[in-house]
């Protein structure tokens, strides 16, 4: 499993503090979401979601933090996500 960090609105992957990229396997591979979940709350990431990706067709789960930091659950797959090959 693959977790990643992804700006709703832009599509865009964290990759490092203050770079973003639109290739989701060049995206910094979180250990599991509750480390995810913290770096996006010690460094507030404004439209940001936790995707946990089980499989390489860009299927997972998606818990998507509101500005409030109040997170919400999906379990909607993604059209955008690429291979993480």
């Amino acid at each position: 499993m693959k977790v990643v960090l992804r700006n709703r609105k832009t599509g865009e992957f964290f990759k490092s503090p203050g770079v973003w990229t639109e290739n989701m396997g060049d995206a910094f591979p979180f250990p599991d979401s509750a480390t995810a979940m913290n770096f996006y709350m010690r460094h507030y990431l404004p439209d940001v979601e936790v995707i946990a990706l089980v499989d390489n067709a860009g299927k997972g789960v998606h818990l998507h933090l509101n500005d409030d930091q109040a997170p919400r659950t999906s379990s909607v797959p993604d059209s955008k996500a690429e291979s993480a090959d």
